[in-house]
């Protein structure tokens, strides 16, 4: 979508992927959190200081997660070449993800860069390198963060959706990552759905124009980056308690489920209000979309031959 290639380089990646057996194929498509490398507790460690704001004063949560981080620093130091070469090399992988709150210590842009070489020094094919740098580069300590798309939307500016886009793809560029999960082309539907913010708007014209904008904004920054429209499609729109996604550890009431759930469209519906700007990112040359874990008329997405 949106690359025109040279004959020589269209033949070298052909010859590429002749040259894989299954195995080295089958890496090629996974896509693991590279938390998953660390040996010992990683994500469980990140969720309990993540979690320490929710049941302690401020002071005490803040003393107590930088004791935390000082016993466990390293477990969070940048993964070295031969955590790099036993999964990423190991297993062929085409792929990798920082989730949410994924880091290296200390978290700044040297130690995210010696990380991201030593990825893509053990991978066979340039590895795609994953963040959901959504409104900046939320995972790297002092970058520069911007309203969510909400708040995006509600300037109704597309050229400064457009600029705040460049902005996350340079910083994020800058710790290595080319590949970043955005934008979010949800039409929201309804306001207890929890990711609302995520969506521009309810306005189909306006979620296309920003869409647009932050597609270009990611992808014509001066750096390889490939942006994700996401979530392919109609997220939005699901009905309460449908929803699959249990947010109660939240404080969410187990009855309000919006997140994965069904949503009941014609199809003349989900092409004029859902679809539409997803095919508006696919002519402005996005590079990936992503599929949502809802559904439709009871059918899952990732189950649908037709969507």
């Amino acid at each position: 979508m949106g690359i025109d290639l040279d004959a020589a380089t269209q033949q070298a990646i052909e010859g590429l992927i002749s040259s894989m057996d299954l195995r080295q194929k089958l890496g090629q498509i996974w896509q693991p959190d590279w938390r998953a490398f660390r040996r010992g507790p990683h994500i469980q460690i990140e969720a309990a200081v993540a979690g320490l704001d929710r049941c302690l004063s401020a002071p005490v949560s803040r003393a107590l997660q930088r004791q935390l981080m000082c016993c466990c620093a390293p477990l969070f130091r940048p993964l070295d070449d031969n955590a790099a070469q036993t999964n990423i090399a190991g297993w062929h992988l085409g792929s990798v993800l920082g989730g949410g709150g994924a880091a290296p210590t200390p978290n700044e842009p040297a130690a995210w860069r010696e990380q991201t070489k030593n990825f893509q020094s053990a991978a066979k094919v340039p590895l795609l390198i994953c963040s959901d740098s959504v409104h900046g580069h939320h995972s790297l300590f002092g970058a520069t963060l911007f309203p969510h798309h909400i708040g995006q939307g509600c300037m109704r500016d597309a050229d400064l959706v457009r600029r705040l886009a460049a902005v996350a793809a340079l910083e994020s560029a800058a710790c290595g990552i080319n590949f970043i999960f955005s934008p979010c082309a949800a039409i929201a539907c309804d306001l207890r759905w929890g990711r609302t913010y995520e969506s521009f708007s309810e306005d189909v014209s306006l979620v296309c124009e920003s869409t647009v904008a932050e597609v270009k904004g990611l992808q014509e920054a001066g750096v390889p980056m490939a942006a994700c429209v996401k979530h392919f499609v109609s997220d939005g729109a699901t009905e309460l308690g449908t929803g699959t996604a249990n947010f109660a550890w939240m404080g969410a009431p187990p009855d309000a489920r919006l997140d994965q759930g069904d949503a009941t469209l014609s199809d003349a519906e989900l092409r004029a209000v859902h679809v539409a700007p997803f095919r508006a990112a696919v002519d402005a040359g996005v590079l990936a979309v992503m599929v949502s874990y809802s559904s439709i008329n009871g059918r899952k997405l990732h189950a649908s031959r037709d969507l």
